[in-house]
C-alpha cells in the first residue's frame, strides 16, 4: 500500500481553464502550451515578451 499523504492530483485536461482564469492570459497572448506530465510542468510560450513581462510583474506584486 502506498502512502498518499500531501498529494494533489491535477487533471491536465483543465490546464487551459486554469491558465485563463488564474493567470488571466488570453488566447491572443499564448502561442503554445507544452505539458510535461512526468515532471508536472507546463511550459507556456507567449506571442511576445510584453505579455510575459506583465505576468511576471503581476505575480511579483502578489508575493509582496
Amino acid at each position: 500500500m502506498s502512502d498518499r499523504q500531501n498529494n494533489i492530483v491535477c487533471a491536465l485536461d483543465h490546464i487551459h481553464e486554469w491558465i485563463y482564469e488564474t493567470l488571466r492570459l488570453g488566447e491572443d497572448e499564448i502561442s503554445m502550451i507544452q505539458i510535461d506530465g512526468q515532471r508536472s510542468r507546463a511550459f507556456i510560450k507567449f506571442t511576445n515578451g510584453v505579455h510575459m513581462q506583465r505576468l511576471l510583474r503581476d505575480s511579483a506584486r502578489k508575493l509582496d
